[in-house]
Parts: C-alpha cells; structure tokens; sequence
C-alpha cells in the first residue's frame, strides 16, 4: 500500500505557477503576486518550468528574452507593455521562442534590431495581440509548424521559411513575403482576415495547401505577381500589384479585384463569380461573362487613392454590384444567411454591416473651352452602377453656389460632354458639375472651371480635389483604447470633426478640434459620448473638415 502511494505521487504532475513582472513589485521570489512581482521579464522566464505562466504589468523594458518551451508570455496590452531592444544588446533579435509557447498583449519595439520574434524549428508557437516591429520583421518563422498568429500588428521586409500555420485578423506591412513556401513541402498556410500592404502571403508555388479567405490586399504600383497554382482562395479583395493562377484546380471564387493586372487560368472551372475593375488583365474574355465572373465598379466606401495617402475602406456601398453576387451555393452564404456579398466583408468568415448609401463621386477630369460661340465641356465617365445623370452649374465667380437658380441642364448618361451658348465674344463663366443617381443623391461639385468665349482653344483641367486622410484607427481591432490618425491637408489651420457609428447608424462618440495641415490623431477609448464603454462591435468612422469627407472602420474587442 506504502509503494502503490509513493507511485502516485511521483506520477502526478508538478502544478504550474504564475510569475509576475512588475516596475513597482518588491522583486522578493518566487514573485508568485504583484506585490511580490520581480522588476525583469528575463529572471520570471528563467525561474519558469513547462506549463508557467508570466504575467507583465504596463511599463517599459529593455531586454531580450529566450521563452522555454510550452510556457506563456502574457502582457497587459499591446499599447501599454512595451518590449524594447537592450542598447547593448549583440544579438539581433527580441525574443527568442520555442515550442508550444504562447506570446501575447505585447509591443515589441525592435528599433534597429534585426527581428522583434524569432521563432526557428519550433512547434505550436501562438502570438496573440501584438505589435512587432523590427529593421527587418516584426515577426520571423523558420522552419516551423503548426503556429497561429491572431490579432498581430506587424512588418517585414524579409519572409520567414518553410513555415505552416494559420494567420488571422492580423495588419501585416512590407516590402516581401509573409511566408517563403517554395521549394519546401509538405507545409500549409491560412490567411484569414487579415490587412495587408505591399505584403504577399506566400511566394512560390504551393504545393500543399494555402487558404485565403476575408483578407484585404493592398500593393504598390509595380508589385510582382504572385503565382498560386493550387490555392483556394474566396472572398478576399486585391487592390493594385499583379497575380497570376496557372492550375485548373485552383479555387478562386467571390473574390474583387480592383487596379490588379491578373492573369487567370482560362480552363479553370473553379475561378467564378468575382468582380474584375479596372485590371491589366493579359486576356479579360478569358473569365469574364462566364462562371459569374463580371467586371464593374464594386462601389466601396473610399477608395480614391488607396495607393497614397491610404484613404480607403473596401466595405461595399448601397447598390454595388457585388451585393448578393456571389457564388449561390448557400455553403458560402453571408453571416446574416443571405447569398454570398463578393469581397473581403462576405461570405460566412466576413460581417454584418450597414451599407452606406452614399452620394456619387465628384466627377473627375472635368474640362473645356470656348470657341467663337459656344462653351465646349467634357468630363471622365463616373462608373457607379445607379448613376442617373450629371448637372451643370454656372456663375460668374468661382464661390457661385450650386443651386437650381445657377443649373444649366441635367445631362443623362452615359453622355459626357456638353455645348452651351451662344454667346457674345468676351462671355466669361464659371462651371462646376456635379453627379446624381438614381436615388437623388447628388455629389459634391467639382472646382470651378473658368471659360471664355475668344476664339483661342486653350483648354482648363478641374481634377477631382484632394481630400482629408482618414489612415485610421492603431491598433484595430482594440481592446482599451486606440489612436484614430489622420492627414489634414488646407492652407491654415481648420475644424476637424470625428463621429463614430455604430452598425445600426446611430452616432456614439463625437469628438472635434482646430488643427493646422500635417499629420494629428484623436485619442479613443471605446466610449460613447456618456463616458460609457461600447461593446464589442465593428464601428464607422467619419472624418469631416469642412466639405472634405472621409470614412474608415474600428473594431472593439472587449
């Protein structure tokens, strides 16, 4: 009995411990409390054994750490408990990981160091909620399985290798690859929800398996192709850079692809139902009018200039096109149980949203001249699918307002260009156009074009003005609180006004201030106008200054 006793207690296992870090502990071990808490992250990890736990108050440090395997890092948050690189430091990485680890809640401020995480021939290594940045990656996998990166704010110039795992709700930046898959095999990679600029998610061909849904891709001009010969890619959406699918096997469904010069595989059967704008595509016949393939404006919120100065929100406006557009099988059904909406927001892994109703763009390129008698006038086409017509406007000074005393003529589409007069030689005018659709919304109008009536062709160019850059909400999603940045471009200072809505449309937050042009932000802590906290939800975002608007998202997650 005595034996059989002794047995059973050797057999069982040793009861993990948590450890706490602390600026303001009396560093007494086992720093088994905050009261107790030790001041370095690194003696907490050293003190720890498989199964532990270390738990780090808000503050900053300046280490550099090797995780044992199957313990766990936890931080207060990715805004307040802050990771930075030891000014002395010869190594050229932050944290050294290893299998079964968990990482989470952290700001890793890498500076010139070379990564932020490493993580090499290592198994099941999580990263949650944090943000990583380093002179070459935020994060770097080599050689590694299994591992899950979640909610992470990160960059990289250079791709991990030969790497699997599962990638989700993450903002990526760089200049290269997330994962260097080629020539190694045997891997897999699924990319769920994620943002990413200039960042590709897997080079070379795959040959296992890669997964693409719900995530937003955002290239600058130039970027080099992606090749995905076997990937199953549905409802994602591609802004600028270039992809190519070679195999017939390759699924790619319910997918936009706007400003992509994309070549598709013309014998596959499995590249349907996506919308195609505005594309370099090789050969457009090849896909398009067949399988539901189809190209047309996808009407997103905010998409002028999504390659400058990042004012863009993909989610789709009233009437777009790729509304209920998608593949009708109900396996890939919309969250709310309706057919699939084509893009990044669709499908079962996308979200519930109001679809903005949203007046035309201003119309661009808008141009004329005057002859001996007659004003000669013509603009760039709108392409919004409810477009009903245009309005002329004229005056005889710039700030004339736009109203039905000053109109000219509505001009149906698609015509684009208009004749007015004639007039006596020396007539001098001011024009402004706006465009309408079809449920009376009408746009802003366009600058004043100034023209006389001389004889002299000499023709005037009213581009679409530039606007307010709303980049958006750091960190998003957010738990405590986030910075809403923004760009205001004027010639003085100016009222800059931020209205927060929830999904139903009802305003929560309201937030304003006098500012000059540069780069400013406003502070955000997930309240409304009350002081009270908003639950976990997606949020809009409105910038305005003055006439200049611009909407973005946010997403509280309590």
């Amino acid at each position: 009995m005595r034996t059989a006793t002794l047995l059973l207690l050797f057999s069982l296992p040793l009861l993990a411990t948590t450890y706490y870090v602390s600026h303001s502990g009396s560093g007494t071990p086992p720093f088994d409390s905050w009261a107790t808490a030790t001041d370095s992250i690194g003696e907490a990890v050293e003190a720890c054994r498989g199964g532990d736990t270390v738990r780090v108050a808000a503050g900053e440090w300046w280490e550099q750490i090797t995780m044992k395997p199957r313990t766990a890092l936890i931080g207060s948050g990715m805004d307040s408990t802050i990771i930075e690189r030891q000014p002395a430091a010869t190594d050229g990485h932050i944290i050294f990981s290893d299998s079964f680890c968990v990482f989470r809640d952290f700001q890793i401020d890498g500076g010139i160091a070379l990564v932020g995480i490493w993580c090499e021939n290592s198994t099941g290594f999580k990263a949650i909620n944090v943000m990583a940045t380093a002179y070459q990656s935020g994060l770097f996998f080599n050689f590694s399985s299994d591992i899950l990166i979640s909610g992470c704010v990160f960059g990289s110039s250079g791709d991990s290798r030969g790497t699997s795992g599962i990638w989700e709700n993450n903002i990526i930046t760089g200049t290269s690859y997330v994962v260097s898959n080629s020539p190694f095999s045997g891997a897999y990679q699924i990319f769920l929800g994620n943002i990413m600029f200039n960042k590709d998610p897997v080079m070379g061909s795959a040959r296992d398996s890669i997964i693409l849904k719900n995530n937003m891709e955002f290239y600058a001009p130039g970027w080099y192709p992606t090749i995905y010969t076997s990937a199953r890619m549905t409802n994602n959406t591609f802004c600028g850079g270039a992809h190519e699918y070679h195999e017939p096997e390759a699924i790619n469904t319910n997918n936009i692809y706007f400003e992509s010069a994309t070549r598709f595989n013309p014998d596959s059967s499995h590249t349907s139902y996506n919308c195609v704008w505005s594309s370099g595509n090789d050969d457009p016949d090849s896909i398009l009018d067949r399988n539901g393939n189809f190209a047309a404006d996808p009407m997103f919120v905010e998409d002028y200039d999504f390659r400058g100065d990042s004012i863009f929100d993909v989610h789709l406006q009233y009437g777009s096109p790729c509304i209920d557009a998608g593949h009708p099988d109900s396996r890939y059904n919309d969250i709310d149980g309706s057919r699939n909406d084509i893009g990044a927001y669709g499908g079962p892994g996308g979200q519930n949203y109001l679809y903005l109703d949203l007046a035309p763009d201003i119309p661009d390129s808008f141009i004329g001249y005057g002859d001996s008698t007659h004003f000669h006038l013509s603009w760039k086409a709108n392409t919004e699918s409810e477009l009903s017509h245009y309005s002329l406007y004229v005056g005889f000074t710039p700030d004339f307002p736009v109203d039905a005393s000053h109109k000219v003529a509505d001009i149906p589409i698609p015509d684009t260009t208009y004749i007015d007069g004639p007039y006596a030689f020396g007539t001098s005018f001011f024009y402004k156009l706006t465009a309408s659709d079809t449920a009376d919304h009408e746009s802003e109008p366009t600058e004043a074009l100034n023209l006389t009536i001389d004889a002299i062709r000499e023709t005037e160019v009213i581009e679409r003005p530039s606007r307010i850059a709303l980049m958006g909400a750091f960190p998003n999603p957010f738990n405590e609180s986030a910075q809403i940045k923004f760009r205001l471009r004027s010639s003085g200072d100016e009222t800059v006004i931020l209205r927060i809505f929830d999904t139903s449309g009802r305003q929560v937050r309201t937030m304003s201030g006098v500012f000059s042009p540069g780069y400013h932000e406003f502070h955000w802590e997930g309240t409304d106008d009350t002081g009270g906290k908003l639950p976990s939800a997606m949020y809009f975002l409105r910038l305005s200054a003055g006439e200049d608007v611009a909407l973005r998202t946010a997403t509280i997650i309590r």
